[in-house]
């Protein structure tokens, strides 16, 4: 399935099950920040300039070295533009 956002209705599920109550302003900025994670996230899928938000496997040693690798073509491309 994937990473989806979190909806308003999720939001007060939460908040019905939990002790937590939260502001109206509050349950908006989770729902907003969820949308901009998942749109960076689908974004750096796509885009080899776009840097992922976060990255589960970022201790592994393979995922840091990939990582490394789009920095470094990155740098390539920026110096080849100003050739």
């Amino acid at each position: 399935m994937g990473v989806t956002e979190l909806t308003f209705s999720d939001v007060e599920s939460f908040c019905n099950t939990s002790s937590y109550t939260l502001t109206g302003w509050e349950a908006e900025q989770l729902v907003f920040m969820s949308r901009a994670f998942c749109r960076m996230l689908s974004e750096a899928s796509d885009d080899i300039a776009v840097q992922a938000p976060y990255n589960l496997a970022a201790s592994d040693e393979h995922a840091l070295q990939k990582n490394r690798d789009k920095v470094a073509q990155q740098f390539m491309a920026m110096k080849k533009k100003r050739a």
